[in-house]
């Protein structure tokens, strides 16, 4: 009569303790469900650039970041010589296409890393944070997506280091997460890009500054969906470390 594998298994653990140790070590959370096994599967798990620093989309999401200031710059100067607005405008295009191309590059190319997931929402985040205080000095009404953001990505933030260090697992940009981002770019753009067409086309119904209603329909639209974000991103981070403490019941109740 053979033995139960469950059986044999705690019979090696008996004769070897130390492997045990080192299984349960590298041994990867398992959670039953759907739900379970996509909130505890690493993004970058498969990619075999996943340790890599750098990889052609972490050297563009690095140039993305380093645009930031260039913008700024380009921005805060543009009141005394209207022209280098453009060039605001050019730079970011420049780091918004950057980003599209750099997912694109790391999905296709298998050039996936845990820096890169890591890194590429903080170079999102940055880059808006910087848009919108340069605006705020041009449109107050922008203050409130601009707080709203520090608060979402403070909070996130704390919970996603937290979620790292009790499962080791790095997770990318959910759908919501990419919404709100073009939503806030859209948002960002009006804003941007109505004065300057006012001065191509001064004769149309361009006027010389974006409409106030337009303005605070577009602010409001990317201030729900940002704290509906917010929400999602919250619940899936708790919904992660719950399902980690589950496991880690289960595992002393089998003892």
């Amino acid at each position: 009569m053979s033995k139960d594998p469950k059986i044999i298994e705690k019979e090696k653990a008996l004769k070897d303790p130390k492997e045990e140790i080192r299984k349960e070590e590298h041994e990867p959370v398992i959670v039953s469900g759907e739900q379970g096994k996509d909130l505890m599967t690493d993004d970058a798990a498969k990619s075999p650039a996943r340790g890599e620093v750098f990889t052609i989309p972490n050297v563009m999401t690095f140039l993305r970041i380093i645009l930031i200031p260039v913008f700024m710059f380009f921005f805060l100067t543009s009141k005394d010589n209207p022209d280098r607005m453009w060039l605001a405008i050019g730079v970011l295009v420049l780091s918004g296409v950057s980003d599209i191309l750099d997912g694109i590059i790391a999905r296709k190319f298998n050039m996936v890393s845990d820096l890169g997931i890591a890194l590429d929402p903080i170079a999102d985040k940055l880059t808006q944070f910087a848009v919108m205080l340069c605006l705020v000095f041009r449109f107050p009404n922008m203050l409130v997506p601009l707080l709203l953001i520090v608060l979402k990505e403070v909070v996130t933030g704390i919970f996603a280091l937290l979620t790292i260090r009790k499962t080791g697992l790095i997770k990318g940009a959910r759908w919501y997460g990419k919404v709100t981002t073009v939503l806030l770019y859209i948002m960002m753009g009006l804003h941007l890009i109505w004065p300057l067409l006012h001065r191509i086309w001064p004769q149309t119904f361009l006027s010389e500054q974006l409409p106030q209603t337009i303005s605070v329909l577009s602010i409001a639209l990317c201030c729900v969906m940002m704290l509906f974000s917010f929400v999602m991103y919250v619940r899936r981070y708790v919904l992660m470390l719950k399902e980690v403490e589950k496991e880690k019941e289960e595992k002393q109740d089998g003892e």
